[in-house]
């Protein structure tokens, strides 16, 4: 008796749920429709943002490049003033290349920390606060 009463239980609890879903199949389609709609959306702004880094790390790497050719030109320009022979002059000419290396080699640091912290994390949390207000966005169409 208690398996019959269970199985018309759950005959019932089946009926209910076929009934309730029947109503909500249009909704759930649109709802359906509006997520993968979201998605693709939010799948090209995440390949905007990476294509958007990828160029200001060209950029960046290129200043790079350039600033260091220039120093190796200016080193060289120093290093052919080099005498034989003449050791107070060449030992004056080896302190001032060391130091314009050194300088240089700090200042590279300097420009890679800066471009980090006051670009390249600044993209990405205005990225991710974008997100988040797409996701809210989101969130709150659907909520009940």
């Amino acid at each position: 008796m208690t398996i019959l009463l269970g199985a018309l239980r759950n005959a019932i609890f089946t009926l209910v749920l076929l009934m309730g879903s029947a109503v909500t199949f249009a909704a759930d389609d649109q709802v359906k429709e509006d997520v993968a709609k979201f998605s693709k959306e939010c799948s090209k702004f995440r390949e905007d943002h990476i294509q958007e880094m990828r160029d200001l790390h060209v950029k960046h790497i290129n200043e790079m490049y350039d600033r260091k050719l220039a120093n190796v030109r200016e080193l060289e320009e120093l290093y052919k003033q080099l005498k034989p022979g003449d050791k107070t002059h060449n030992k004056a000419l080896r302190e001032q290349i060391k130091e314009k290396q050194d300088s240089f080699k700090k200042e590279e640091e300097k420009n890679r920390k800066e471009f980090k912290e006051n670009v390249l994390k600044k993209k990405n949390k205005e990225f991710q606060e974008a997100m988040k207000t797409r996701m809210k966005e989101m969130k709150s169409k659907y909520k009940d």
